[in-house]
């Protein structure tokens, strides 16, 4: 996609298209935090700080399209909680076939349904009863839907082997 963009308008829109994509990550973010708080000054504080945090990963790669396929994960959460409107739910299979696609850090994207999932498991479990098991389905079942989309890369299973070996490989590590 890089490239392709670097054919049609050279590095300015290659460099364009990539700002657009950091600046949207970051603006769904403050618009998730002003719905979070209730406050929009609060949402550009924690806005700043996580933009703070992730500067250092701002350069031209296709990992930056990682930064808004997590804060769309974010906010699809947040809307599928307040709204239970299934179409946030296919944001993350098809989020995760990109994010496979781009950067080895996809275990994050599963790590934040895993959250979800957990966060749903243990307000059931503390509870006592009061809500229904059918919380549960949405997100193990998008858990298991967006596992399923990371095999759609050119490696296959092979993904996790690859994984495994960038995570263990000294240079990674330091």
């Amino acid at each position: 996609a890089l490239y392709l963009l670097y054919r049609t308008g050279g590095a300015a829109l290659v460099i364009f298209v990539h700002s657009l994509v950091i600046t949207t990550a970051y603006g769904l973010l403050l618009w998730l935090g002003q719905r979070l708080s209730g406050s929009w000054r609060a949402g550009a504080f924690a806005t700043l700080f996580a933009a703070a945090l992730g500067l250092n990963d701002w350069n031209v790669r296709p990992q930056a399209v990682t930064f808004a396929i997590a804060a769309l994960f974010l906010l699809a959460i947040h809307e599928y909680r307040q709204t239970a409107r299934r179409e946030w739910l296919l944001v993350f299979p098809l989020g995760m076939a990109l994010w496979v696609n781009s950067h080895g850090t996809f275990p994050f994207g599963l790590l934040l349904l895993g959250l979800w999932l957990a966060e749903e498991s243990w307000m059931l479990l503390t509870s006592q009863g009061e809500r229904a098991w059918g919380r549960l389905r949405p997100p193990a079942l998008t858990l298991g839907a967006s596992l399923l989309a990371c095999l759609i890369n050119p490696r296959g299973w092979g993904i996790v082997n690859y994984v495994t070996g960038m995570s263990a490989h000294p240079i990674i590590q330091n």
